[in-house]
């Protein structure tokens, strides 16, 4: 009954759901060299004066001269540049698609302006992550990745050999017909792939679900979430309500900056968030040697009126709850290592095997659609685990 419950599962999340997941895979495959691919498409602004190890250039000297060349709208974040070879990046908006000046580390001077809206790279993460359907398309590509969890499942159910069987489960025989050849492809295929799918339907999920996730592993873990950020001193006395709002003076982040950088010198400082409201702190985003997310997830808060840090968050220190929940981007990106085996060849597996929800959805629609007139009695036979073929040409779709 299991396995009969499971094939019938698996089929039908494959035939309705197939297409939008194998799309999801092959984008997120692209994704993975989503920063070389920026770089390819618009060199002019990567081409940074002199690579250094260290920025001649500071933040708010960045941001000064974004302010100059590009006043409207006024930036909302400084992205710093964590490659030697990477320019300040300077967000007018908080979305992804915002308007962004690039800024040269070494000389102050503006590269260039890229407007909001969407270039190839920009498409490729809309199609990845929202199937082009904002918001709404999020939540089906969250749910996507739930069904992908339960197509892993039920394929281990349906794929689970008998005994004496398992060499040829985990196997391709070349030799014979085509039809024989895909249902290998989608059987030993669906095992060898697996472990990846599935940790990649459930990161994906998590990070769409991202508040469920957090709170399911504070549940499992015990754990406490990381206290709101604290709120900056109130606007001084006698200020009007300009002076209030106006845009935080460049040298009051550089002197944040700088007190973080003595402060966790071993840090790596990557995002500066500009307040938007008169109580907001100013905070800066970096990344510990421990993390295993590559811009970090610690913060520290300063108050936006003196550019006093009130607090620092190091993500090493956090409860186990939260530090797992960090840990679902890189491991959904593959922008990790494993012992001696460097983030750059992860991201190479990471690509390819990105590619085996299309696969595995083309091998498997073909399987189904190929069982002819023979289908019920192809049905019964692999629910019941029955490795005899009922014909000679129905041989491999017995075996499902």
């Amino acid at each position: 009954m299991l396995r009969r419950w499971s094939l019938f599962l698996h089929r039908w999340i494959g035939l309705i759901a197939g297409l939008p997941i194998a799309v999801i895979g092959l984008t997120g495959s692209l994704l993975v060299y989503r920063g070389a691919l920026d770089r390819a498409l618009h060199p002019n602004l990567y081409e940074v004066s002199a690579p250094a190890e260290e920025a001649a250039v500071t933040p708010g000297e960045a941001l000064a001269e974004t302010r100059w060349e590009n006043p409207e709208p006024e930036p909302v974040t400084i992205q710093l540049p964590t490659e030697t070879d990477a320019p300040y990046v300077i967000w007018h908006e908080a979305a992804h698609g915002a308007e962004k000046t690039y800024v040269d580390p070494a000389t102050g001077r503006v590269l260039g302006v890229r407007p909001a809206g969407s270039d190839p790279v920009r498409f490729l993460f809309d199609l990845h992550a929202y199937l082009l359907a904002g918001d709404t398309g999020l939540i089906v590509v969250g749910g996507l990745g739930l069904l992908l969890l339960v197509a892993s499942a039920t394929g281990m159910v349906v794929w689970w050999p008998r005994a004496g069987q398992w060499l040829r489960a985990v196997g391709v025989r070349l030799r014979g017909d085509s039809r024989r050849v895909n249902y290998d492809l989608h059987r030993a295929g669906g095992f060898w792939t697996m472990a990846y799918v599935a940790l990649l339907a459930l990161t994906g999920s998590g990070l769409v679900f991202y508040g469920t996730a957090g709170d399911l592993l504070n549940g499992v873990t015990d754990s406490g979430s990381p206290p709101p950020p604290p709120a900056s001193a109130e606007p001084p006395e006698g200020g009007d309500r300009e002076t209030a709002g106006a845009p935080i003076p460049a040298a009051r982040i550089d002197s944040a900056w700088s007190t973080l950088r003595r402060r966790a010198p071993e840090g790596e400082i990557t995002f500066i968030s500009l307040p938007s409201a008169p109580r907001d702190p100013l905070t800066l985003r970096f990344r510990l040697p421990p993390e295993l997310h590559p811009v970090g997830r610690s913060f520290a808060y300063a108050d936006r009126w003196s550019g006093e840090l009130m607090r620092v968050d190091r993500q090493p220190e956090m409860d186990a709850g939260p530090r797992l929940l960090h840990a679902l981007y890189p491991l959904h990106i593959g922008d990790f290592e494993v012992g001696p085996i460097p983030p750059e060849v992860v991201r190479f597996v990471w690509a390819l095997l990105g590619a085996a929800p299309a696969v595995l959805v083309v091998t498997g629609v073909l399987v189904w659609y190929r069982r002819g007139g023979e289908a019920e009695t192809v049905q019964a036979r692999m629910a019941a685990g029955d490795e005899g073929p009922s014909s000679p040409e129905l041989e491999g779709e017995s075996r499902t």
